[in-house]
C-alpha cells in the first residue's frame, strides 16, 4: 500500500496540470517592446532636411526658367537679324543703282531739261522716288555727317583725299564726296568724304612745342 502511494504521488510530481503550462509558457515569452516615438529633436530635423530640399528644388525651378527665357531671346534676337538681312544684297543692289542713276543720268539730264528731255526727267524722277520710299520702308538710311565736326570713322566711310587745314583737328569731315547709307546699324554704302590734316608747317610748330615741353 505504502509502496502504491508514493508510486501514484511521483506521477502526480512529473504530470502538470494546463495552468502550470499556461503560466510557464507565459513566463518564458519575451514580452514586447513598446514602439519608439519620434522625439521633438527628430522631427525638427527631418523639417528642416525637407525645407532645405523645397528650397533646392525651388532654386533649380528658377534657374531653369531663366535658361528657358534666355534661350527664347536669344532664338527671337537670331530671327530678327535674318529677316532684317535676308534681302541685303537686293537692297543693296537697287541702292547702288538709284545713286548711279542721280549721279549720272538725272545729273545730267537735269543740265538740259529741254524738249522730250524735260518729259523724260519727270518720269524718271517719279520712279526715283518710289524706290526711294520703299527702301526707307525697309528700313535704309542715309549716313547723317556734320561736316567740319565728324571725325573719320573706317566703318561709315570711305576716304577719298586728305586735305590740309590747321583750322579743324586732323581727320575731320570737310566735304561729303557721295553719301553713304545704312540698312538698320549695317553699312550698305559707305560715305565718301574728304577729311582733314595738319599743314607740313604746322606739323613742324607742334613737334618743336613737344620737344620744349620734354625738356
Amino acid at each position: 500500500m505504502n509502496e502504491k502511494g508514493s508510486k501514484d504521488s511521483a506521477k502526480q510530481s512529473k504530470t502538470k496540470s494546463p495552468t502550470d503550462k499556461k503560466e510557464k509558457g507565459v513566463e518564458s515569452s519575451p514580452s514586447p517592446e513598446p514602439k519608439k516615438t519620434a522625439s521633438g529633436e527628430d522631427k525638427n530635423q527631418e523639417l528642416k532636411k525637407l525645407t532645405a530640399e523645397i528650397a533646392n528644388l525651388e532654386n533649380e525651378k528658377l534657374l531653369l526658367a531663366a535658361e528657358l527665357k534666355n534661350e527664347r531671346q536669344s532664338w527671337q534676337r537670331q530671327m530678327e537679324q535674318i529677316y532684317k538681312y535676308s534681302n541685303k544684297k537686293l537692297l543693296s543692289w537697287v541702292l547702288n543703282f538709284l545713286v548711279d542713276l542721280e549721279e549720272k543720268a538725272l545729273s545730267a539730264m537735269r543740265a538740259d531739261p529741254q524738249g522730250p528731255v524735260k518729259n523724260h526727267l519727270l518720269g524718271i524722277e517719279m520712279l526715283r522716288n518710289i524706290l526711294w520710299r520703299n527702301l526707307e520702308n525697309e528700313g535704309i538710311t542715309e549716313i547723317k555727317i556734320a561736316v567740319g565736326q565728324d571725325k573719320w570713322s573706317s566703318r561709315l566711310y570711305e576716304l577719298v583725299e586728305e586735305v590740309e587745314n590747321d583750322n579743324l583737328p586732323a581727320g575731320t569731315v570737310v566735304k561729303v564726296a557721295a553719301k553713304g547709307y545704312l540698312l538698320a546699324d549695317q553699312v550698305l554704302r559707305p560715305a565718301r568724304v574728304i577729311i582733314s590734316k595738319k599743314s607740313d608747317h604746322n606739323k613742324d610748330s607742334d613737334r618743336t612745342l613737344k620737344t620744349k615741353k620734354e625738356k
